[in-house]
């Protein structure tokens, strides 16, 4: 089983970017909490164009504009792997100057991490990372202090284009899920089992 965590606030850092399509209020988590599934968030899936925020005051270098959500609390896995967070993007329109996107999760105990997606189009995707091992095991508090942020670039020249976002989520999996152990026979012996690493069901990744 699988447990996410879904905007629950803004972080503040929402500088050159306003609501595209959503309530008209301020605050911009509630028009990002959705989810990507059914029951992860408050809708069944990302609507894109029906509430989003654009990033308007877009420049040519990354600058901490962020479009930042604090997300709610989960608990502690207990395992390093399935850490993945996503967002929900799209360029404003085909054509014109290239869009660039950066997304970036914060943790309590954990360096922020970052990745970039560079000419994205104008067709909603989904963009995810995936934490690593030793990442994810530095986070030291999955109760509060966990942070996606996301803001973007243009690139050469063409018609002025903008940022759209429209959801995101963190996912784990669920608190004392075991991890799984990965046994092959050794040698001919019968009943005599090992672990080797690296490997599912005796294959190597």
């Amino acid at each position: 089983m699988t447990q996410y965590a879904l905007p629950i606030s803004d972080n503040g850092l929402d500088t050159d970017w306003v609501q595209g399509a959503g309530d008209g209020d301020a605050d911009h988590f509630d028009e990002q909490d959705e989810g990507f599934g059914a029951g992860r968030g408050s809708g069944s899936g990302p609507d894109d164009a029906t509430t989003y925020w654009n990033m308007t005051g877009i420049g040519t270098a990354y600058a901490g504009d962020h479009l930042a959500n604090n997300l709610g609390g989960i608990t502690d896995p207990g395992v390093g792997t399935g850490h993945i967070y996503r967002v929900r993007c799209a360029k404003s329109a085909s054509a014109g100057k290239q869009v660039d996107v950066r997304i970036s999760l914060t943790a309590t105990g954990m360096s922020s991490v970052i990745l970039d997606f560079t000419n994205i189009s104008n067709v909603w995707t989904t963009r995810e990372d995936t934490l690593t091992a030793a990442e994810a095991d530095s986070i030291t508090d999955y109760t509060s202090g966990m942070v996606i942020g996301q803001e973007g670039v243009t690139v050469g020249g063409g018609a002025g284009r903008t940022l759209f976002s429209s959801a995101l989520e963190f996912e784990c999996p669920d608190a004392g899920t075991p991890e799984q152990k990965n046994w092959i026979r050794t040698g001919h012996v019968p009943n005599m089992f090992g672990v080797r690493p690296g490997t599912t069901f005796g294959r190597s990744w």
